[in-house]
């Protein structure tokens, strides 16, 4: 559809190969680090974070994936003060994981830059959910940041089903072409509002 995202990925490769994300860098997404195995990081030791943050790290600029280096998206948005204060050694910005209406206001920078949210379009979520909560965010002059997790056909409750993420993403596209909305991956979103 053109339009641009952004992926999180772990520390490995899965049903999207390095080449897969390089090409996407290549047409404008960001590709941030999502950690290396998945824990809820407010579950974690300091040195545990760390070991996370720095394990997908390093496979990301082993790979040339660098696009997404203002931001960490935390797995299952686990967030305290330690997940905040060891984030802070590698990002200036994390995204949380919310509901499917996390809206935000668009701001010259962010007022809590480890709790950006994120509104979450996996099942059971319906596209007219989320469709109705994109048109208030519109009305609202808002902000929504979507995403979801393993987008597949018949998706099980945790993952995206393709339907309706597919419905989403002609939604967005509809609004993007008239002008309405201005689609953004993570990475421009957050250097666009911290630099004004």
């Amino acid at each position: 559809r053109g339009l641009v995202g952004s992926l999180a990925v772990l520390s490995k490769v899965g049903s999207l190969s390095v080449a897969n994300m390089l090409t996407m860098q290549e047409n404008g997404w960001s590709i941030h680090n999502y950690s290396a195995t998945h824990p809820a990081f407010d579950l974690l030791t300091a040195d545990q974070i760390r070991k996370e943050i720095e394990g997908c790290q390093t496979f990301l600029t082993a790979n040339g994936l660098t696009s997404g280096r203002s931001s960490l998206v935390l797995p299952f948005g686990g967030r305290n003060a330690l997940v905040d204060s060891v984030v802070r050694e590698y990002y200036p910005y994390s995204f949380t994981a919310n509901n499917a209406a996390a809206f935000q206001v668009l701001v010259d920078g962010f007022p809590e830059p480890f709790q950006i949210k994120r509104a979450v379009m996996d099942a059971p979520t319906s596209a007219a959910t989320l469709i109705a909560n994109i048109n208030t965010a519109v009305s609202f002059g808002l902000s929504m940041n979507l995403y979801g997790h393993d987008v597949t056909a018949g998706a099980p409750t945790g993952k995206t089903d393709l339907a309706t993420f597919m419905a989403v993403v002609d939604h967005v596209k509809r609004l993007s072409d008239s002008g309405v909305v201005q689609v953004r991956n993570l990475e421009s979103l957050v250097l666009g509002l911290a630099n004004g």
